[in-house]
């Protein structure tokens, strides 16, 4: 049986696939628009403890074409000093609000750690 907390997680993160604006206010919502808005921007991530990865927004890129869904790719980079493993983690940014993603390390060079985040969301 689901407790209260993987319950709420896992509204959160279907709200947050299906690009409903977050809660609390955020202003731009996290869809493609959204995310091309803040292009470049940092976001923080949090970890299980509670303690923070700061990785910034580096690319989008476009995902297969199917009918009704807009699928895409996030890139972010963080310092290699201060990396996180592939997860479910909260995402906040101060423009969108908080939001649910899994990301995956798909990369590293000298001084930072990338990682995507697979997006597919109904249009």
């Amino acid at each position: 049986m689901l407790d209260r907390r993987e319950f709420m997680v896992g509204c959160a993160a279907a709200a947050a696939s299906l690009g409903c604006p977050p809660a609390g206010g955020g202003r731009v919502a996290v869809n493609r628009a959204g995310f091309l808005a803040l292009m470049d921007e940092p976001f923080q991530v949090e970890r299980p403890d509670g303690s923070v990865l700061y990785a910034d927004l580096v690319a989008l890129e476009d995902g297969p074409v199917a009918p009704g869904l807009d699928q895409f790719v996030l890139s972010f980079r963080a310092d290699i000093e201060d990396s996180v493993e592939a997860g479910l983690y909260e995402f906040y940014h101060t423009q969108m609000g908080e939001f649910l993603a899994r990301i995956d390390p798909s990369g590293m060079d000298a001084s930072s750690v990338f990682y995507d985040c697979l997006f597919n969301q109904m249009l």
